[in-house]
Protein backbone atom coordinates (compact mmCIF):
# COMPACT_ATOMS: atom_id res chain seq x y z
CA UNK A 1 0.00 0.00 0.00
CA UNK A 2 2.67 2.14 1.06
CA UNK A 3 4.92 1.80 -2.47
CA UNK A 4 1.32 2.73 -4.32
CA UNK A 5 1.04 5.65 -2.32
CA UNK A 6 5.10 6.61 -2.56
CA UNK A 7 4.08 5.76 -6.78
CA UNK A 8 1.18 7.88 -6.96
CA UNK A 9 2.98 11.00 -4.96
CA UNK A 10 5.84 10.61 -7.82
CA UNK A 11 3.53 11.12 -10.56
CA UNK A 12 1.71 13.77 -9.25
CA UNK A 13 5.25 15.41 -8.31
CA UNK A 14 6.78 14.84 -11.77
CA UNK A 15 3.00 15.99 -13.54
CA UNK A 16 2.86 18.96 -11.26
CA UNK A 17 7.01 19.85 -12.47
CA UNK A 18 6.32 18.95 -16.08
CA UNK A 19 3.87 21.53 -16.16
CA UNK A 20 5.23 23.97 -14.71
CA UNK A 21 8.39 23.59 -17.26
CA UNK A 22 6.03 23.62 -20.19
CA UNK A 23 5.09 27.03 -18.97
CA UNK A 24 9.09 28.29 -19.06
CA UNK A 25 9.47 26.61 -22.23
CA UNK A 26 6.27 28.17 -23.94
CA UNK A 27 7.52 31.90 -22.19
CA UNK A 28 11.11 31.19 -23.69
CA UNK A 29 9.85 29.67 -27.15
CA UNK A 30 7.22 32.44 -28.06
CA UNK A 31 9.35 35.59 -26.84
CA UNK A 32 10.43 37.88 -28.93
CA UNK A 33 14.08 37.45 -29.60
CA UNK A 34 15.85 34.78 -31.85
CA UNK A 35 17.99 32.85 -29.41
CA UNK A 36 17.47 28.91 -29.44
CA UNK A 37 20.12 27.82 -26.78
CA UNK A 38 17.47 28.43 -23.96
CA UNK A 39 14.07 27.06 -25.16
CA UNK A 40 15.76 23.93 -26.72
CA UNK A 41 17.65 23.77 -23.47
CA UNK A 42 13.98 23.75 -21.61
CA UNK A 43 13.02 20.39 -23.97
CA UNK A 44 15.21 18.91 -21.65
CA UNK A 45 13.22 18.61 -18.70
CA UNK A 46 11.27 16.43 -20.69
CA UNK A 47 13.51 13.79 -19.74
CA UNK A 48 15.20 15.43 -16.63
CA UNK A 49 12.14 17.45 -14.76
CA UNK A 50 14.75 19.28 -12.67
CA UNK A 51 17.75 19.92 -14.93
CA UNK A 52 19.61 23.15 -14.01
CA UNK A 53 19.23 24.68 -17.68
CA UNK A 54 21.98 27.82 -16.13
CA UNK A 55 24.74 25.33 -16.02
CA UNK A 56 24.02 24.55 -20.32
CA UNK A 57 23.69 28.43 -20.67
CA UNK A 58 26.87 29.44 -19.37
CA UNK A 59 28.52 26.43 -21.32
CA UNK A 60 27.28 28.69 -24.31
CA UNK A 61 28.55 31.79 -22.86
CA UNK A 62 31.62 30.94 -21.70
CA UNK A 63 32.09 29.06 -25.27
CA UNK A 64 31.16 32.16 -27.23
CA UNK A 65 32.91 34.67 -25.53
CA UNK A 66 36.18 32.93 -26.42
CA UNK A 67 35.32 33.05 -29.88
CA UNK A 68 34.40 36.83 -29.95
CA UNK A 69 37.80 37.91 -28.01
CA UNK A 70 39.74 35.33 -30.29
CA UNK A 71 38.41 35.71 -33.49
CA UNK A 72 35.41 38.58 -33.52
CA UNK A 73 37.42 41.26 -35.40
CA UNK A 74 37.70 38.23 -38.50
CA UNK A 75 36.77 39.54 -41.73
CA UNK A 76 34.77 37.45 -43.86
CA UNK A 77 31.81 34.94 -43.64
CA UNK A 78 33.75 32.33 -44.78
CA UNK A 79 36.70 32.66 -42.93
CA UNK A 80 34.76 32.90 -39.66
CA UNK A 81 32.81 29.29 -40.69
CA UNK A 82 36.62 27.72 -40.77
CA UNK A 83 36.89 28.98 -37.70
CA UNK A 84 33.95 28.06 -36.14
CA UNK A 85 34.56 24.37 -37.57
CA UNK A 86 37.59 23.72 -35.81
CA UNK A 87 36.02 25.31 -32.79
CA UNK A 88 33.39 22.78 -32.86
CA UNK A 89 34.30 19.46 -34.34
CA UNK A 90 38.06 19.68 -33.76
CA UNK A 91 38.50 21.45 -30.17
CA UNK A 92 34.98 20.84 -28.68
CA UNK A 93 34.88 17.44 -30.77
CA UNK A 94 31.18 17.56 -31.62
CA UNK A 95 30.30 14.69 -33.87
CA UNK A 96 27.08 13.05 -35.63
CA UNK A 97 25.69 10.23 -33.81
CA UNK A 98 25.04 8.16 -36.93
CA UNK A 99 25.43 4.81 -34.34
CA UNK A 100 22.53 5.49 -32.80
CA UNK A 101 20.65 8.07 -34.45
CA UNK A 102 17.28 7.44 -32.74
CA UNK A 103 18.51 7.89 -29.11
CA UNK A 104 16.24 10.67 -27.89
CA UNK A 105 19.61 11.65 -25.77
CA UNK A 106 20.20 13.14 -29.46
CA UNK A 107 16.96 15.49 -28.82
CA UNK A 108 18.00 16.92 -25.70
CA UNK A 109 21.02 19.52 -25.84
CA UNK A 110 22.09 18.93 -22.78
CA UNK A 111 22.57 16.10 -23.33
CA UNK A 112 24.58 16.21 -26.71
CA UNK A 113 26.73 18.92 -25.13
CA UNK A 114 27.61 16.36 -22.84
CA UNK A 115 27.72 13.30 -24.93
CA UNK A 116 29.86 15.55 -27.90
CA UNK A 117 26.65 13.78 -30.47
CA UNK A 118 23.62 14.76 -31.67
CA UNK A 119 21.31 14.85 -35.12
CA UNK A 120 21.34 17.17 -37.62
CA UNK A 121 18.99 19.51 -35.86
CA UNK A 122 20.54 19.32 -32.19
CA UNK A 123 24.04 20.21 -33.47
CA UNK A 124 22.72 23.11 -36.14
CA UNK A 125 21.12 24.36 -32.78
CA UNK A 126 24.42 24.28 -31.00
CA UNK A 127 26.36 25.93 -34.08
CA UNK A 128 24.14 28.19 -35.02
CA UNK A 129 23.74 30.27 -31.21
CA UNK A 130 27.92 29.71 -31.27
CA UNK A 131 27.69 31.50 -34.73
CA UNK A 132 26.01 34.41 -33.23
CA UNK A 133 29.17 35.55 -31.24
CA UNK A 134 30.93 35.54 -34.51
CA UNK A 135 28.78 37.94 -36.17
CA UNK A 136 27.38 35.65 -37.87
CA UNK A 137 23.52 35.60 -38.91
CA UNK A 138 22.61 31.93 -39.53
CA UNK A 139 19.51 30.00 -39.68
CA UNK A 140 18.08 26.67 -39.32
CA UNK A 141 16.68 25.20 -42.55
CA UNK A 142 14.13 22.24 -42.21
CA UNK A 143 14.93 20.67 -45.42
CA UNK A 144 13.12 17.68 -45.69
CA UNK A 145 14.80 14.50 -43.97
CA UNK A 146 17.46 16.51 -42.88
CA UNK A 147 18.04 19.38 -41.17
CA UNK A 148 20.66 22.27 -42.72
CA UNK A 149 22.04 26.13 -41.39
CA UNK A 150 21.47 28.85 -44.02
CA UNK A 151 23.58 31.82 -44.40
CA UNK A 152 22.57 35.22 -46.19
CA UNK A 153 25.20 37.62 -46.31
CA UNK A 154 27.27 37.62 -49.18
CA UNK A 155 26.72 35.07 -50.77
CA UNK A 156 24.18 32.56 -50.19
CA UNK A 157 25.22 29.07 -49.08
CA UNK A 158 24.32 26.71 -47.09
CA UNK A 159 25.57 24.57 -44.06
CA UNK A 160 25.70 20.51 -42.98
CA UNK A 161 26.05 21.09 -39.20
CA UNK A 162 25.66 17.14 -39.17
CA UNK A 163 28.34 16.79 -41.79
CA UNK A 164 31.26 18.86 -39.63
CA UNK A 165 30.16 21.67 -40.93
CA UNK A 166 30.09 21.00 -44.68
CA UNK A 167 29.38 23.76 -46.72
CA UNK A 168 26.69 23.36 -49.67
CA UNK A 169 25.62 25.60 -52.53
CA UNK A 170 21.75 25.33 -54.07
CA UNK A 171 22.81 22.94 -56.59
CA UNK A 172 24.01 20.55 -54.04
CA UNK A 173 20.74 21.00 -51.98
CA UNK A 174 19.18 19.53 -54.90
CA UNK A 175 21.12 17.16 -55.99
CA UNK A 176 20.53 15.42 -52.44
CA UNK A 177 16.71 16.30 -52.09
CA UNK A 178 16.60 14.48 -55.70
CA UNK A 179 18.72 11.60 -54.88
CA UNK A 180 16.87 10.61 -51.57
CA UNK A 181 13.68 11.03 -53.70
CA UNK A 182 14.82 9.18 -56.65
CA UNK A 183 13.52 12.22 -58.41
CA UNK A 184 10.27 11.28 -57.52
CA UNK A 185 9.59 14.74 -56.38
CA UNK A 186 10.44 17.99 -57.72
CA UNK A 187 12.60 20.23 -56.08
CA UNK A 188 11.93 23.38 -54.81
CA UNK A 189 13.56 26.56 -52.96
CA UNK A 190 10.69 26.27 -50.25
CA UNK A 191 12.63 23.71 -49.06
CA UNK A 192 15.45 26.10 -48.36
CA UNK A 193 13.53 28.34 -46.55
CA UNK A 194 14.71 29.56 -43.23
CA UNK A 195 12.77 28.48 -40.24
CA UNK A 196 11.25 30.63 -37.32
CA UNK A 197 12.23 30.05 -33.90
CA UNK A 198 8.95 27.90 -33.01
CA UNK A 199 8.93 25.79 -36.24
CA UNK A 200 12.96 24.71 -35.40
CA UNK A 201 11.60 24.19 -31.91
CA UNK A 202 8.46 22.51 -33.00
CA UNK A 203 10.57 19.69 -35.18
CA UNK A 204 12.88 19.32 -32.26
CA UNK A 205 10.35 17.99 -30.28
CA UNK A 206 8.11 16.20 -33.58
CA UNK A 207 11.87 13.89 -33.54
CA UNK A 208 11.20 13.23 -30.09
CA UNK A 209 7.46 12.69 -30.38
CA UNK A 210 8.51 10.35 -33.52
CA UNK A 211 11.23 8.26 -31.12
CA UNK A 212 8.79 7.77 -28.51
CA UNK A 213 5.78 6.26 -30.94
CA UNK A 214 8.32 3.78 -32.27
CA UNK A 215 8.91 2.75 -28.81
CA UNK A 216 5.25 2.44 -27.97
CA UNK A 217 5.91 4.70 -24.97
CA UNK A 218 2.52 6.78 -26.24
CA UNK A 219 2.24 8.68 -22.66
CA UNK A 220 5.82 9.87 -23.71
CA UNK A 221 4.82 10.72 -27.08
CA UNK A 222 1.01 12.55 -25.43
CA UNK A 223 3.77 14.46 -23.24
CA UNK A 224 5.93 16.07 -25.93
CA UNK A 225 2.67 17.17 -27.99
CA UNK A 226 1.51 18.68 -25.25
CA UNK A 227 4.63 21.21 -25.80
CA UNK A 228 4.42 21.75 -28.91
CA UNK A 229 0.40 22.29 -29.20
CA UNK A 230 2.04 25.01 -26.98
CA UNK A 231 3.73 26.60 -29.25
CA UNK A 232 1.90 25.75 -32.11
CA UNK A 233 -1.87 25.72 -30.74
CA UNK A 234 -2.96 26.61 -34.87
CA UNK A 235 -1.77 23.35 -36.39
CA UNK A 236 -4.69 20.73 -36.40
CA UNK A 237 -2.28 17.98 -36.96
CA UNK A 238 -0.65 17.70 -33.48
CA UNK A 239 -4.21 17.62 -32.22
CA UNK A 240 -5.14 14.29 -34.39
CA UNK A 241 -1.94 12.51 -33.35
CA UNK A 242 -2.26 13.48 -30.00
CA UNK A 243 -5.75 12.56 -29.81
CA UNK A 244 -5.02 9.35 -31.56
CA UNK A 245 -1.79 8.22 -28.70
CA UNK A 246 -4.37 9.61 -25.99
CA UNK A 247 -7.09 6.42 -27.36
CA UNK A 248 -4.14 4.14 -27.09
CA UNK A 249 -3.33 4.87 -23.73
CA UNK A 250 -7.30 4.83 -22.66
CA UNK A 251 -8.17 8.37 -22.12
CA UNK A 252 -11.10 8.52 -24.36
CA UNK A 253 -12.38 11.81 -23.34
CA UNK A 254 -9.28 13.74 -24.19
CA UNK A 255 -8.84 12.11 -27.44
CA UNK A 256 -12.48 12.69 -28.56
CA UNK A 257 -11.93 16.38 -27.76
CA UNK A 258 -8.53 16.26 -29.92
CA UNK A 259 -10.55 14.36 -33.02
CA UNK A 260 -13.32 16.06 -32.70
CA UNK A 261 -11.13 19.44 -33.24
CA UNK A 262 -8.77 18.59 -35.56
CA UNK A 263 -11.87 17.50 -37.78
CA UNK A 264 -13.26 20.77 -36.84
CA UNK A 265 -10.50 22.28 -38.17
CA UNK A 266 -9.45 20.26 -40.93
CA UNK A 267 -12.18 20.00 -43.28
CA UNK A 268 -9.98 19.10 -46.51
CA UNK A 269 -8.41 16.68 -45.09
CA UNK A 270 -7.14 13.09 -47.27
CA UNK A 271 -7.72 10.82 -43.69
CA UNK A 272 -10.51 12.41 -42.31
CA UNK A 273 -12.79 9.28 -42.74
CA UNK A 274 -10.25 7.16 -40.47
CA UNK A 275 -10.53 9.47 -37.80
CA UNK A 276 -14.27 9.92 -38.11
CA UNK A 277 -14.53 6.38 -37.74
CA UNK A 278 -12.01 6.58 -34.43
CA UNK A 279 -14.35 9.01 -32.83
CA UNK A 280 -17.45 6.87 -33.40
CA UNK A 281 -15.92 4.24 -31.90
CA UNK A 282 -14.61 6.03 -28.95
CA UNK A 283 -18.12 7.45 -28.70
CA UNK A 284 -19.84 4.35 -28.55
CA UNK A 285 -17.36 2.33 -26.55
CA UNK A 286 -18.04 5.60 -23.89
CA UNK A 287 -21.70 4.54 -24.24
CA UNK A 288 -20.98 1.10 -23.30
CA UNK A 289 -18.94 1.87 -20.32
CA UNK A 290 -21.80 4.42 -18.62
Amino acid sequence: MLAKRGTANGKQIRMALLERNLELFQHLALAGDESLAHPALAIGRLEYPELDLSKYIEWFERRGESLSSEFGATEGVLDKIQILNRFVYQEEKFAPNSRDYYDPKNSYLNDVIERKLGIPITLAVIYVELARYLGLELKGIGFPGHFLIGNRQDVAFYIDAFNFGEILLRADCEERFLRATGGRIQFSDVFLKPASKVEVLARMLANLKNIFVEQRRFDRAVETLNWTIAIQPQVPLHFRDRGILLARIECPDAALKDLEYYLKHSMGATERQQVEDLVVALRNNRKTIH
